[in-house]
């Protein structure tokens, strides 16, 4: 995959500790009373649940999901048979296009995005995909004749803002929704379900990922499903897992549960969180799923309290440091611990800028360039000529996003100072 080999250039020759700006995890540490909850889970699971092979005993587990992602996204609850575990979202993109290329579907990915999209579409010869910008703008027209794939990554993984697929031409058309993170917010939480809701709803055939994975900085258990209204998928996925590993960890299912779950304490409005709450235990006592207790529920608000604050200074850092320009049509982002903006100094072309990213590694800072995110450079230029950008997280805390920017600049200097020797 070209993005594969552009990370082997780039870090190429680069050894040691160095800095990082655009680290691919939230640094944020579990929170307290999370991990007190996954803990219980677990010990539940080494005593009752990990006896069996099959997944029957979490059929009430997948209905909870089912039930819980219906009131997150304001659709009818779905059925267990339509929730399908996987070990993270990688795995389930993975499957899904495997699906969608056995399918024969013409994939419409958007750039930027994560590389497991292309690399299994590829893998399972999938056709040539056709991608999409900030903006709604296309690298080519997509051909006619074909069911379109359309990939929508809600919010964007890289920008950490809403981008917008070209809508369906048919009623065939699938949308693969992949939702990366939804936490910290920085707007009203109603506004980001109800762009959920209006996203799935406007497809006439969907399937959605989720993880809990970034929102709760828990990417080593492997959480994710996919769960959707596209009639065949769960047979091929389940026909794929027979073959892949025959059944996933049984704590799959209760962990998807109560990551949805604590979304849901999340986004309520504040006077309606002790309802919200009530309704939450009632729904997990009934299906045997322990859930976190008050106490917990407080401490996990008042952590998410403090990361929304820390992740609103640092995009405040990134604009005001004069380093950078956001993407048209992705200027801030709605959620998560990921931005990404162009950089306002020129570079003559794509050779330079990664030789330049390559000498900043080697001289102790990583980047992660636009290149990393999706399809090659030709791509990349045909949707944004001649713009140059990075990945920035904004989960670390502020001296060091702060401390490394003084280093970018400096860098950034002297490779000005340097081309008018």
């Amino acid at each position: 995959m070209p993005c594969v080999r552009y990370y082997r250039t780039i870090r190429a020759g680069v050894t040691g500790p160095c800095r990082q700006l655009g680290y691919g995890v939230n640094r944020r540490p579990v929170p307290a009373g999370v991990t007190r909850c996954l803990s219980r889970l677990y010990a539940d699971v080494v005593a009752h649940r990990a006896v069996e092979y099959d997944d029957a005993g979490l059929v009430p587990a997948r209905t909870l999901v089912g039930e819980l992602l219906g009131w997150y996204l304001g659709v009818e609850p779905l059925d267990a048979e339509q929730v399908v575990l996987f070990h993270g979202t990688t795995e389930a993109i993975s499957v899904a296009c495997e699906y969608a290329a056995h399918r024969g579907v013409q994939p419409v990915l958007p750039i930027p995005n994560y590389y497991s999209f292309e690399h299994s579409l590829s893998r399972y010869g999938a056709v040539e995909p056709v991608y999409y910008g900030t903006d709604g703008q296309l690298d080519r027209p997509i051909p006619a004749g074909r069911r379109r794939l359309l990939v929508d990554v809600a919010p964007n993984g890289v920008l950490g803002s809403w981008l917008w697929p070209p809508p369906p031409a048919g009623p065939d058309d699938l949308a693969l929704v992949d939702v990366p993170f939804s936490l910290p917010q920085f707007g009203r939480a109603d506004d980001f379900r109800a762009v959920l809701h209006r996203k799935v709803t406007g497809y006439p055939r969907w399937l959605l990922c989720m993880t809990p994975s970034k929102d709760l900085s828990v990417p080593g258990l492997r959480v994710g499903f996919v769960a959707g209204t596209e009639p065949g998928f769960a047979e091929f996925a389940h026909a794929v897992r027979f073959e892949r590993g025959y059944s996933v960890n049984a704590a799959v299912a209760l962990v998807a549960a109560v990551h949805l779950g604590l979304l849901l304490l999340a986004l309520a409005d504040r006077a309606d969180r002790g309802r919200t709450a009530a309704r939450l235990r009632e729904l997990f006592d009934r299906h045997g799923v322990s859930f976190l207790d008050h106490g917990e529920e407080t401490a996990f608000l008042a952590e998410l309290e403090t990361a929304t604050a820390l992740f609103a200074r640092n995009i405040d850092l990134l604009d005001a440091c004069g380093l950078f320009e956001p993407l048209p049509g992705a200027s801030r982002p709605v959620a998560g611990y990921s931005t990404f903006r162009w950089l306002t100094r020129p570079f003559a072309a794509p050779d330079a800028w990664t030789r330049w990213v390559n000498q900043l590694g080697r001289a102790g800072l990583k980047v992660n360039p636009n290149y990393l995110f999706g399809a090659d450079a030709e791509h990349w230029h045909r949707l944004y000529p001649d713009r140059y950008g990075i990945r920035l997280n904004i989960s670390v805390p502020a001296t060091e996003l702060r401390d490394n920017l003084r280093f970018l600049h400096r860098a950034l200097d002297a490779r000005g100072q340097e081309a008018h020797r």
